[in-house]
């Protein structure tokens, strides 16, 4: 087992260096993101958070609730959707109980870790149980999450996962023509495929399951299961009837879910697809085409209700969490101004998702793979013209090197001018804390009891960022004067690193600090007539 998980690997970190030579021919990558995700102010945000827990997910009618474990593909049991409840969830692929948070304890993470973002899922299902009828209950229970989050100073991006509806197909059975291995013949399901004609949200067991992230084979899967995972995303991105094309009726909902939401102060954006699954089309032509074109159905509906919140856009996943480029085309944005299209790709590189340690050659191919999707995601940024969020990384912390893997990843984003969103992994539970025990690695892993996401940044900057270096005990900033832009510069210093706060150097005398050690928080106001300030903070 062990030998055939390393063949699998060198097979594909092999594939991502083949992407990454392309890639290379193409000349030196950018340094940093072109742009910036902004506030009311102008302020460019460094967005440092987590993935929230389904709003659909058993347990999550609390707000503040974080994300539940991820269980094995088609392995949940907990029941199918009920329309206008958040008690009951949809299963597609996920299952598990999702953990209720407290204010204080909310005020503990915002305090000890910094966070001010969150990544709220949505389900399609739940927003639209049955064609083109939104369920007020479920968008109202969607609105007080937000609020929520936002009375605790987070900013809220919502991200809609599909749960596409599946084929029913009795068990053991198989659609005519399909080999018995399972392979779809040239690269496509036959026809004759029975549909069940079961609508997203309809009540999708676990045992006819959807689609959650992709229509690879999941490992364990029966070959009927994984039939009807393709099945189900052919059908998604082929109905172009115009009465029945769902890939309008989701852009629709998206409509109505930013309709609800849009007036909360919390909402900074929209995450438009979680995953988006590719089916019998993979690699540019999927992302050139049905996929991009989905993704301007939607931002055309959103515009309609919601001109100023920010739109993400995730390119295919796969190979592009792996490091190799995206074929994600530039989409429009209709609003006055500029525009506010953001770029959240994934990063899951293949060393860790197959289960190995971020220590010895699997650390020096993990980091390979770090650099090619720094690379290609500012290559692809850059063509974009659009800020990058880091939609989704993680880690068992309770595995050897764990934190250390966190700890590259912040020093990339800080540097790379990105924002980041971590995934709880399990086995070691829901939150990214270190295990309980003295460091392995004395300059990566954090000491017993602290956190490994704690660390300083700038949460908002005053100005145009061209440099950002965090140490322990010190951190840089360089920004750029803009005069549009107003508010104070925020850098937040945890506990840990400042338990005293910090004393600020900068480069020009106007500069003024001042420290509020309930939120942790450093604002700083400089001069806009001096072109450049340089902000440097070492602990107290």
């Amino acid at each position: 087992m062990k030998r055939s998980i390393w063949v699998i690997l060198a097979s594909a970190v092999a594939l991502a260096a083949n992407g990454a030579l392309i890639a290379a021919a193409r000349g030196e990558p950018p340094q940093r993101a072109p742009r910036f995700v902004t506030d009311d102010l102008g302020r460019a945000l460094t967005l440092h958070g987590f993935l929230g827990a389904d709003v659909a997910e058993p347990g999550a009618t609390e707000p503040g609730a974080v994300t539940p474990d991820i269980v094995e593909a088609g392995t949940a049991e907990w029941g199918t959707a009920g329309a206008g409840t958040a008690e009951r969830g949809i299963v597609d692929a996920g299952g598990g109980a999702a953990v209720g948070k407290r204010d204080s304890e909310q005020e503990q993470e915002r305090r000890d870790l910094g966070a001010n973002v969150v990544r709220l899922p949505l389900r399609w299902g739940a927003v639209e149980p049955s064609p083109d009828f939104y369920d007020t209950k479920y968008l109202n229970k969607v609105a007080e999450h937000v609020a929520w989050y936002g009375r605790q100073g987070y900013h809220v991006i919502l991200d809609m996962r599909h749960g596409l509806p599946a084929p029913v197909l009795p068990d053991g059975d198989l659609p005519d023509g399909a080999p018995p291995d399972g392979a779809p013949p040239d690269g496509a399901p036959p026809d004759g495929a029975p549909r069940d004609g079961a609508l997203p949200g309809a009540g999708i067991a676990s045992r006819q399951a959807g689609v959650n992230s992709d229509s690879a084979p999941v490992p364990g899967m029966a070959v009927p299961e994984q039939w009807r995972r393709l099945r189900a995303v052919d059908d998604f991105w082929t109905s172009a009837d115009a009465d029945s094309d769902l890939t309008r009726r989701y852009a629709r909902a998206w409509r109505a879910v930013a309709a609800r939401v849009a007036r909360e102060p919390g909402v900074l954006g929209y995450d438009l697809m979680d995953h988006p699954p590719r089916g019998s089309l993979a690699g540019p032509a999927f992302e050139r085409g049905p996929l991009a074109a989905l993704y301007r159905l939607c931002v055309e509906e959103i515009r309609t209700v919601d001109p100023d919140s920010w739109i993400f856009l995730e390119p295919q996943p796969g190979g592009v969490t792996w490091g190799l480029p995206s074929g994600l085309p530039a989409v429009d944005d209709p609003r006055r101004g500029e525009p506010r299209i953001g770029l959240a790709p994934h990063l899951h590189p293949p060393p860790l998702s197959l289960g190995t340690d971020y220590t010895g050659t699997a650390r020096a191919w993990t980091d390979q793979t770090l650099a090619w999707w720094r690379d290609n995601t500012l290559r692809t940024a850059e063509r974009l013209n659009a800020p990058v969020v880091l939609g989704e990384f993680g880690v068992d912390m309770a595995r050897p090197g764990a934190a250390a893997f966190v700890e590259k990843v912040l020093n990339m984003t800080d540097e790379s001018g990105m924002g980041r969103l971590y995934r709880p992994n399990p086995p070691s539970g829901l939150r990214p804390y270190t295990a309980d025990r003295e460091a392995e690695e004395s300059t990566a892993e954090r000491t017993t009891g602290e956190h490994a996401l704690a660390r300083a940044y700038p949460r908002a900057v005053a100005g145009v960022p061209e440099l950002v270096r965090v140490e322990r005990g010190r951190v840089t900033v360089r920004l750029r004067s803009d005069r549009r832009i107003s508010g104070d510069t925020e850098i937040y210093l945890p506990p840990g690193d400042f338990p005293e706060g910090g004393t600020l150097t900068a480069s020009a005398a106007s500069t003024v600090s001042r420290w509020d050690p309930a939120r942790r928080v450093l604002s700083v106001t400089t001069d806009p007539s001096v072109p450049v300030h340089t902000l440097t903070v070492t602990r107290s």
